[in-house]
């Protein structure tokens, strides 16, 4: 039987102990002032990026928290190494504020999600995360010993009064007496968990042989990542480094005397000692294990009682994965790059983009407004994408309104009609084409006829109405319609056409309802091409993943902690579609709707200056949208109903208010708009003007060598008329106009 046991052994050695899982973590996490956090949250935001706390921190990697001030020691650079550099900051009113150091503020990477290989030789339902015995802190070693197995290191791998116990109490139907920690290891490695003598007698035979076979260290270490340590969202949590994540929020290497202590008292029943459903039980075995170390002399008895009075701080229970929509489009991904199959061949360790503030304000917005959509339609749907506008990152996705019920990413998938969202990028197209056309240019808003193919054609307005001349910058802030169609017009149907499709919007076609945003597009494609208005005209790629990293080998007995390759690398790309010029004239016009638009509503949400946007809504108010920016966001938000019925709803009552609350808990509108340099203000008329005669005088935005620089006063009459001239009209000019025109 021993022969037996040594050969199974060494077949079960010579191949993986554990299968990796994949690992999915966000991207740096980034602070700057105004963000909205709590200190909690930035704590386990901290915790779970490997930070410990300390009263005063002296070494990179820790933090303390006085008075809902934050000191940290190490921040980290783009490849996540903890540096020397130090940082404070406040959380005030729910904010971050007083931050001195970087700014932006760079802290590591924290894991979003963990997702066991289905290859498991155990279980798919497992969370591990193996590590070398070096990276165990010692207090955590000598816990377990001094509750597990005070003789490990002189015993030969069996306890044989335990097995006469077992036997004792086999007879008796009683339970089993006390093992070995390499009797443990050897049960969960080769046996059924059945509580028999038959069982324990096998085990005796299995300890010898991985005694025969490994080192003590060896064995202490595979313990170490195979011990059953409770159940977490209904995954088994094995292993240390696990249990310390799971319940403490913090890797092993981190962990205090006091948790260790805990980690260690819970092993003999965790579920029974949890400390998130039995905190008073497992302080209780955290006291008895802390007593035991005492006694066996690992620790003072001063150690002890210091350690006896810390508060368990245990993090709480999560779900499993943050950010499903987002983690669930990285998985699909990476099988797509690295080919099907690829999550049971290898851990993966897959770096998104996402910033985990940012995804959780997201995902309070979208729960917010979602819910005070379905008090009137109670099938509606949301979602929001935000993403960085200078190099396309993803930093936000919110899908729908539950993954659990629908798992259909709508921000990804769902493509809609774009409606009043577009009109904006007609008007940085038409600016590119005409340096010479400024938001002061006057356009008509008249009723119109066009001949199309399947008849004649009569756009309106939202309201039905039409109001005569205006500039463009109030025919697009108050989403006139007839204005948009004679800029696309004037533009071309087919070269706006090919624009739509440099910016991604594939599905906009060459007739006259594309000026309209009679097209299918989906949140992320429309918040993408949105970038060009805050990044100088180029358009970013984007993307979720920054990296993908594929182990080179397998966790074993002499070597639990894998070699990483970098696989995959996402490198930032972009393409100049429009000049900084046409950008920043357009993105002068969003603000506007902001202001006295369309959007205007948003003001009643205390938004910053530096935003603009643009409402959208489609016929019979099926899709509802608001798409803006900040200088360094882009946010799109639709709000709908799967079915395609209408909703009812418009984008300023629909989508916007979920947009502003977003945008002011991000924080990024107290920053501020840059203009290029072929970009300037200038004195002109903005009220009523006839024959030279001005009533309102203020700035406008003009191309630098088309800007009028005489003023704006009576003795302005021809610099007036330059910024006028030739009008976008529909036909001959009307009386009205003909009045306005020099001789």
């Amino acid at each position: 039987m021993f022969r037996q046991a040594v050969s199974q052994v060494e077949e079960r050695l010579s191949e993986p102990i554990w299968s990796l899982p994949t690992t999915v973590i966000s991207g740096p996490t980034t602070l700057w002032p105004g963000l909205k956090v709590s200190s909690s949250e930035l704590t386990q935001v901290l915790q779970s990026a490997g930070y410990s706390r300390s009263p005063t921190p002296r070494k990179p990697g820790t933090y303390s928290l006085k008075n809902n001030r934050f000191e940290i020691y190490g921040l980290t650079n783009e490849l996540g190494h903890f540096n020397r550099q130090k940082a404070s900051f406040r959380v005030h009113n729910g904010t971050v504020t007083d931050l001195k150091g970087p700014n932006p503020l760079l802290l590591p990477s924290t894991s979003l999600a963990i997702i066991a290989t289905s290859d498991s030789p155990s279980s798919d339902r497992e969370l591990r995360t193996p590590r070398p015995l070096d990276d165990f802190p010692e207090h955590l070693i000598q816990a377990v010993l001094a509750m597990e197995d005070s003789n490990f290191w002189s015993h030969d791998g069996v306890s044989y009064t335990g097995i006469l116990r077992a036997f004792y109490a086999n007879v008796r139907g009683g339970r089993q007496g006390g093992s070995t920690i390499t009797q443990q290891l050897a049960k969960n490695l080769f046996l059924s968990p059945e509580r028999s003598f038959e069982r324990k007698f096998n085990e005796l035979f299995y300890a010898l042989a991985l005694e025969e076979k490994l080192s003590k260290k060896e064995i202490l270490a595979m313990y170490l990542n195979e011990i059953y340590w409770g159940q977490a969202n209904g995954i088994a949590i094995c292993g240390a480094d696990s249990a310390a994540k799971t319940y403490f929020g913090k890797p092993v290497e981190k962990l205090s005397l006091s948790e260790s202590a805990t980690l260690a008292g819970i092993i003999s029943a965790p579920n029974t000692y949890s400390p998130i459903r039995s905190p008073e039980r497992a302080k209780a075995r955290r006291d008895l294990a802390l007593f035991r170390m005492e006694k066996e002399g690992h620790i003072s008895s001063k150690q002890a009682q210091a350690a006896k009075k810390s508060p368990l701080n245990v993090v709480g229970p999560k779900t499993t994965s943050k950010a499903p929509y987002a983690v669930n489009t990285a998985l699909e991904r990476t099988e797509q790059r690295l080919g099907e199959g690829v999550f049971t061949r290898s851990g993966l360790r897959i770096q998104t983009t996402l910033h985990p503030l940012l995804q959780a304000r997201a995902e309070e917005a979208v729960a917010k407004g979602l819910g005070e959509i379905r008090k009137k339609v109670p099938d509606a749907q949301m979602a929001l994408v935000a993403l960085n506008p200078q190099n396309g990152r993803i930093l936000a996705m919110v899908g729908g309104s539950n993954y659990r019920e629908s798992s259909f990413n709508r921000a990804l998938l769902a493509k809609r009609q774009l409606g009043s969202t577009i009109k904006p990028l007609t008007l940085a197209a038409i600016f590119d084409k005409e340096a010479e056309l400024s938001p002061a240019t006057l356009i008509e808003d008249k009723p119109i006829q066009r001949e199309g193919t399947d008849g004649v054609w009569t756009p309106t307005n939202y309201d039905g109405d039409f109001q005569g001349l205006m500039t463009i910058r109030t025919a697009v802030s108050k989403s006139r319609n007839i204005p948009a169609v004679l800029m696309a017009e004037r533009l071309g149907y087919a070269q706006l056409d090919a624009f739509f499709d440099e910016v991604g919007l594939s599905d906009a076609k060459s007739l006259p309802s594309t000026a309209l945003g009679a097209f299918d597009a989906s949140p992320l494609e429309l918040a993408l091409a949105y970038s060009l208005f805050v990044n100088g005209g180029a358009l970013p790629k984007a993307h979720l993943i920054d990296q993908i990293y594929q182990s080179t080998n397998t966790p074993t007995a002499a070597n639990p902690n894998p070699d990483w390759k970098l696989a995959v690398e996402q490198t930032p790309e972009s393409q100049q579609v429009i000049s900084p010029r046409a950008a920043a004239l357009a993105r002068s016009v969003l603000e506007t709707v902001l202001i006295s638009g369309s959007g205007r509503q948003s003001q009643q949400y205390a938004i910053g200056p530096g935003a603009g946007g643009k409402t959208g809504t489609t016929n019979e108010a099926r899709d509802a949208w608001f798409v803006g920016v900040s200088p360094t966001l882009s946010v799109a938000v639709w709000a709908g109903r799967d079915s395609g019925a209408p909703l009812g709803l418009s984008g300023s009552s629909a989508a916007l208010p979920t947009w502003s609350r977003f945008m002011k808990m991000s924080g990024t509108t107290e920053q501020t708009f840059r203009d290029p340099p072929t970009v300037t203000w200038a004195e002109t008329c903005i009220g009523d003007w006839k024959l030279g005669q001005c009533n309102q005088c203020g700035l406008e935005l003009y191309s630098s060598r088309h800007a009028p620089r005489s003023g704006c006063s009576v003795m302005g009459y021809f610099w007036d008329l330059k910024r006028r001239w030739e009008p976008i009209l529909d036909d001959a000019p009307s009386a009205e106009m003909s009045n306005m025109l020099p001789n």
